[in-house]
């Protein structure tokens, strides 16, 4: 700005001319307008000094190799039970390269429900976590929430770093509890098959069953649950007489994603595997 105010106070007389003091005024405002467009091209090449570099910070992923990058995934989020009905929910931890240490799970329940979660920690070596529910005669009919939740903690303080919550929902029915004479019929016939044919499924006799209705309220086609510590066993059968009450069984290694076995047994008494995609799975779970 000096220079320019120089330049204009030792314009030659000559160029002024008579309207001096106009003169002076048109050549301060010129002046003032340069200063102004000088200053705004300045501006434009300043680096600010004090940046916020969360954003980028948080793409190239986690600064501790125990930090988040990770879900909890229900393979389904409703079920079905009723009064003194089971049910059970299987859950995954899904979790990015970067990342390392355990998830730490809780849930919260209703009481009446009996929910019970079988770990408490979840990690790259072990990621399948199940929570089972076992409703009470007192269990209120209407659909209960249950609800997950998966942090990943770290350091002696224990300082969270990530967190998820899942909903799940169990839908209690008023309903009985059903004939569980004619499912264990069912089951034995099939189990018997599975010791003498097909040696890796050779100790099911003696097991400690919880049996419950899988899909309680359809009857056309029963559907039975039986746990014990080790498998999920689920046993559907055609409601009919000869020829068209068949039998079908599931197996599922607790622990485990998917079902890894299924046969059929057809009225006669024949039985022969068959592939799990034709075991016939109702509500998606």
């Amino acid at each position: 700005m000096y220079m320019y105010t120089v330049f204009a106070l030792n314009m030659p007389k000559s160029i002024l001319g008579k309207n001096r003091k106009l003169s002076y005024c048109t050549v301060l405002v010129f002046v003032f307008l340069l200063t102004l467009f000088s200053g705004c091209s300045n501006e434009k090449s300043v680096q600010p000094q004090n940046v916020d570099q969360g954003d980028s910070l948080s793409m190239v992923g986690p600064q501790n190799p125990d930090e988040g990058n990770f879900r909890i995934k229900a393979k389904y989020t409703w079920i079905r039970s009723h009064p003194t009905g089971g049910g059970i929910f299987v859950v995954r931890l899904l979790s990015g390269n970067g990342f390392s240490g355990n998830v730490y799970l809780s849930i919260n329940a209703h009481p009446s429900l009996n929910a019970r979660l079988d770990r408490n920690i979840l990690n790259r070596r072990s990621n399948i976590a199940e929570i089972t529910i076992q409703p009470d005669q007192s269990t209120e009919i209407r659909t209960h929430i249950i609800e997950l939740k998966a942090t990943n903690s770290v350091g002696p303080t224990q300082v969270v770093n990530d967190s998820q919550i899942i909903l799940l929902e169990v839908e209690i029915i008023n309903i009985g509890p059903g004939n569980i004479r004619t499912a264990i019929e069912k089951r034995d016939e099939l189990i018997s098959w599975l010791e003498s044919e097909q040696h890796e499924f050779a100790d099911f006799s003696n097991r400690n069953w919880f049996p419950y209705m899988t899909y309680p309220g359809i009857w056309v086609v029963e559907h039975w649950t039986f746990l014990d510590s080790e498998w999920e066993m689920r046993i559907c059968y055609h409601v009919m007489i000869p020829p068209h009450d068949w039998s079908m069984l599931l197996l599922r290694k607790r622990g485990e994603w998917d079902p890894i076995y299924a046969a059929r047994r057809e009225s006669d008494g024949t039985i022969y595997e068959i592939p799990v995609s034709d075991y016939p799975i109702m509500f998606l779970y």
